[in-house]
């Protein structure tokens, strides 16, 4: 690439720049904030489909429990057992217990420390 190519803003110009983004920044942020806070109530409100109501009872959720969170879980549930593993996966990500959970990032962490410190032992009783 050339420099003569390369057109640097002034300082003003930058500023513009920097201005203009910061508030399209915030304007993003607000949309993900109101489609996050939407997502939420629609995942606790009631399910109204007779089809997903009785699929989500049959598998043990009391009448009282149901909302549209509780029949993805159903479904989630469903599919695992069934064996779709990708299924599995999201249920173990989503109890703690996968491989981004925190159970596995502690042990991971417990095991470098061992290491580390079994590292420093050899090294200073050479």
């Amino acid at each position: 690439m050339s420099e003569k190519n390369l057109i640097v803003p002034s300082s003003e110009k930058a500023r513009e720049y920097g201005r203009k983004g910061g508030i399209r920044s915030g304007e993003a942020r607000r949309r993900r904030k109101a489609l996050k806070t939407l997502m939420n109530d629609l995942l606790q409100s009631e399910v109204f489909d007779t089809d997903i109501y009785n699929n989500t009872t049959a598998i043990g959720f009391s009448p009282e429990d149901m909302s549209y969170g509780a029949a993805i879980v159903a479904a989630m549930v469903r599919e695992a057992a069934n064996g779709n593993v990708k299924a599995f996966n999201a249920i173990t990500d989503l109890v703690g217990e996968g491989s981004s959970g925190e159970n596995v990032k502690l042990r991971k962490k417990q095991l470098a420390m061992q290491e580390k410190s079994s590292a420093a032992k050899d090294s200073s009783g050479d």
